[in-house]
């Protein structure tokens, strides 16, 4: 599998080659047990220092995505599962691909449309988040949702689990996932049943 980098973004190499990787796993590129390139590899193909490459395989390891054997590679843990649609792949690829042909047909160069949807996307999900991480209490809550915020490297709001049963319908109808912890998983189920939302147990 290729993976290339934006010399030209905001974004650190570690930090995009991060991104990359769980892409690749919510599209069904990369799944559990896949190996991924060697640190030696990966550094040749992309052209970075061998040090951020052990970066992100670090980071990600950490976050229970990778697991680093000597000799054996890198591979995809076995317990990473995710939700895949059907055809999903192939259908973000084709709309991608007309979406950038609309920006091109309208004189806007693909990379900088790229960061303008980037950006659009953050304001939007500010506003309407479609991940949620619910436990018990507020304050514990807002504790691990800060914590796996840092590792995605993306905003996940926080709620308890009262605050999650409280919520009126126009403010559940965006959420497409919510995290919790293993021991709360029931709960957070309980309370969002008969709604399409995917619950997602974490070990923390």
């Amino acid at each position: 599998m290729q993976f290339q980098l934006d010399k030209h973004s905001d974004l650190p190499v570690v930090t995009q080659l991060e991104v990359q990787i769980k892409i690749a796993l919510l599209l069904g590129r990369l799944r559990p047990g896949d190996t991924l390139p060697s640190i030696r590899d990966m550094e040749k193909q992309l052209g970075i220092s061998r040090n951020f490459v052990l970066q992100a395989y670090r980071s990600l390891e950490k976050n229970g995505i990778l697991k680093l054997h000597h000799g054996k590679g890198v591979l995809v843990r076995e317990q990473v599962s995710y939700d895949h649609k059907a055809g999903t792949l192939q259908k973000t690829e084709q709309m991608a691909q007309e979406i950038l042909k609309k920006a091109e047909n309208l004189g806007i160069v693909p990379s900088a449309f790229g960061r303008y949807l980037y950006q659009k996307a953050i304001e939007m999900e500010s506003f309407q988040p479609r991940i949620l991480y619910a436990d018990v209490g507020k304050q514990i809550a807002a504790e691990r949702a800060s914590y796996i915020s840092s590792f995605w490297r993306m905003n996940i709001p926080a709620v308890s689990l009262e605050e999650l049963a409280e919520l009126p319908p126009e403010k559940v109808r965006p959420i497409m996932k919510i995290l919790t912890n293993y021991i709360r998983y029931d709960e957070v189920r309980a309370i969002v049943k008969n709604r399409r939302i995917e619950v997602i147990p974490l070990g923390l």
